[in-house]
């Protein structure tokens, strides 16, 4: 039975994004302490205009902030529903790692043991654990990562993909860009 989960790549999925789970969930409810605490006084009351658009601060983590905010609003004043984005990212981004590892080693065996090395890693769980955006950066980077080596595997229209996939800040395009044009490099060299 072990050998069919992972000769099948959507029980695969489903038993990594459960690896994060049981890893991540537990203590996501803990009180808020430190940074979480501050981002949550500085930044939950604030509307999604001046969250956008007013970065008074380095603590500030927008997305992260647009999308807890969104939470509480949904559902309510409580811990859980503060973290929801960063325990979200840090689950869904297990199983993205093993994706892309396929696509950028061709190794099912390389692609699951960085999947089982993120899965445990301390420092990915506590940003998981943790209402702040390194998770949600973690996992961003990851589907940029993945996005750009579907888009070298196939032939489509590569940079006008980046066009339209390009944020908003201008420090962003050039990180997004050089990041492309760096997968763009190395995409004919072989990786064995």
């Amino acid at each position: 039975m072990v050998k069919k989960i992972f000769k099948n790549d959507r029980a695969l999925f489903v038993f990594l994004a459960l690896l994060a789970i049981i890893f991540r969930y537990p203590s996501s409810a803990s009180p808020l302490i430190g940074d979480e605490a501050i981002t949550l006084t500085r930044y939950g009351p604030l509307s999604w205009e001046e969250i956008l658009f007013n970065y008074p601060d380095t603590n500030q983590h927008t997305l992260f902030s647009l999308m807890s905010n969104f939470g509480l609003y949904l559902w309510g004043d409580s811990e859980l529903v503060f973290r929801w984005p960063s325990l979200l990212a840090g689950i869904l981004a297990v199983p993205l790692t093993y994706k892309v590892g396929l696509m950028l080693c061709e190794s099912r065996f390389a692609a699951l043991a960085a999947a089982l090395l993120l899965a445990g890693s301390a420092p990915h769980i506590h940003y998981s654990q943790s209402g702040r955006g390194y998770a949600l950066t973690v996992f961003l980077c990851l589907a940029m990562a993945g996005l750009v080596c579907a888009l070298t595997q196939k032939s489509i229209n590569f940079f006008g993909a980046m066009r339209s996939c390009a944020g908003f800040n201008p420090a962003e395009q050039c990180v997004f860009y050089f990041s492309c044009f760096c997968f763009w490099l190395i995409k004919d060299f072989p990786v064995r």
